[in-house]
């Protein structure tokens, strides 16, 4: 009985230290940059799994066209993350030296580290980023990009945005780099972009125009909210513990919010792990991570059907360009390349309509399991980083053609093609956007024949209502001039020259 005693008690004191030492080692060692890099949500920098290779034809299969749907690349915060971040300045600095362990004292001299007037635009990171990925397509397809620049054969699109503009530019140099043009010591090349109105930019800005998305948007997320109830006290004192700061002086959400994003944006513009990000462990990343992803689902995925639903007019642009070079569309004479820069809230409602990263019911909500969460699909660090990107290839195979897409460099099989090189029927078929009625979806009006002639009658009613009290004021009038003594000379003179002036003013 007392040697079994002992053993157990043994046992348990040796699980213990077990567990402590495990606990204090994922508390006190720096994550690692690949780590981070991979897990900071949308705000992660550009990362793919593309490790070389051909341009992927294989046999007689050759590219022939290829558009470009990317988001720009890596930015400064924007203004609201600017004034959380001042805001977290100042609360620091009211911290005594007494209330900050000696290892994060300076968190209490911290300060805003961005420029103001920068915000949200484009930084050398996002320009490498870019200058990169032009470079890559570019050598993977090099009959694509023509030893010879014209504007018809590479056609270059981007929002209004300046970070957006940028980081076509950067692409287009990388990927055109090697055509000299006439300007300067270095014979530089001028590009030509363009952009269309930001009020009438429905294929790369859709979500800013259409009201019927702002006004049926999910906000706040009700389950981003409880997964947050659930996970912030537990970040608290992760943090308390480690800086030394008062568990209730950090659990503000908004706090919480702020300094994951002053970690996210040191990594991915500095590669830095030892500052904000030192203060997490992989769980808090994790839980950072699935809170971000809850909430762009609903508001960007497939949370609801027209967060997805106003990307149609940017497929039909896809899928018309590719029958229209398959035909031999006088619409696109001579273009090989398609090029599009834009915005996260243009690559994920995108990935949602071809129906790529899509989880089952029940995965995206605040009580699934870590496991569940860890292996959810709508990860949006995997597809919608800064520079994500979605390629749609056309590929002449002898008298056929077929399609291949590439997420992030890396080939994918749509969900309703039958392999990764879709033919072209089939993929016209499933995804071409014939029906897509983008001011129909868009209007706040409702469209069910019911409400029409709900409103129609109302309509009719209200008319009908407004004439009979018109007759009626003239009958009151009539009756009181019917009473009315006679006027005199004087009175009758007034009248005319009263009607004359209204004449006269009509």
């Amino acid at each position: 009985m007392h040697h079994h005693l002992t053993v157990t008690i043994t046992l348990l004191t040796l699980l213990f230290a077990t567990t402590t030492s495990t606990a204090l080692s994922n508390h006190t060692d720096t994550l690692s940059y690949e780590f981070l890099s991979k897990n900071l949500g949308s705000k992660s920098p550009y990362h793919t799994k593309y490790g070389g290779g051909g341009d992927g034809g294989g046999g007689e299969c050759e590219p022939a066209y290829l558009q470009l749907v990317a988001r720009h690349g890596t930015r400064n915060p924007t203004q609201g993350d600017q004034n959380r971040f001042i805001k977290l300045a100042e609360f620091l600095s009211s911290l005594s030296e007494e209330e900050v362990n000696p290892e994060f004292e300076w968190v209490r001299e911290w300060v805003n580290p961005y420029a103001v007037e920068d915000a949200g635009q484009l930084v050398e990171a996002g320009e490498r980023e870019h200058y990169e990925l032009g470079k890559r397509f570019a050598e993977r397809f090099p009959s694509l990009f023509p030893p010879v620049y014209t504007p018809s054969r590479v056609k270059i699109q981007t929002t209004v945005v300046p970070r957006a503009s940028q980081s076509g530019n950067a692409f287009a140099y990388a990927s055109l780099g090697q055509q000299k043009g006439h300007i300067g010591d270095l014979s530089y090349q001028p590009y030509w972009s363009y952009s269309q109105t930001e009020a009438l930019d429905d294929t790369l800005r859709f979500f800013a125009i259409c009201p019927a998305y702002k006004a049926e948007k999910i906000d706040p997320v009700p389950e981003m909210l409880k997964y947050r109830e659930k996970a912030f006290p537990i970040i608290a004192k992760n943090l308390s513990s480690r800086m030394g700061i008062n568990a209730t002086l950090l659990s503000d959400p908004e706090l919480l919010k702020t300094i994951f994003r002053a970690c996210a944006f040191e990594v991915a513009q500095e590669k830095e792990v030892s500052q904000w990000c030192s203060v997490f462990t992989e769980e808090d990343i994790e839980a950072f991570e699935f809170i971000d992803d809850l909430e762009s689902y609903y508001q960007k995925g497939y949370g609801l059907a027209i967060n997805y639903g106003i990307a149609c007019p940017l497929l039909k642009e896809l899928t018309d360009n590719v029958y229209g070079f398959h035909k031999g569309s006088a619409d696109l004479p001579n273009q090989l390349v398609k090029l599009n820069f834009a915005h996260a809230e243009t690559i994920m409602p995108l990935i949602a309509l071809l129906g790529l990263h899509n989880d089952a019911p029940g995965v995206m909500r605040w009580n699934s399991t870590q496991s569940v969460i860890r292996n959810r699909k709508w990860k949006t660090s995997q597809f919608s980083p800064f520079a994500g990107n979605i390629a749609f290839l056309l590929y002449r195979c002898g008298s056929d053609f077929q399609v291949r897409v590439l997420v992030n460099e890396v080939e994918v099989k749509l969900p309703k093609c039958d392999s990764v090189m879709c033919p072209l029927g089939q993929f016209l078929e499933e995804y071409g956007s014939s029906k897509c009625e983008f001011d129909k979806l868009c209007s706040l009006e409702p469209s069910t024949g019911a409400d029409t002639n709900g409103k129609l009658m109302f309509a009719l009613y209200g008319v009908t209502g407004l004439c009979v009290i018109l007759l009626l004021i003239v009958i009151i009038l009539f009756a009181k001039l019917q009473s009315a003594p006679p006027a005199s000379p004087i009175e009758k003179e007034g009248l005319r020259h009263l009607l004359s002036d209204e004449e006269i003013l009509g």
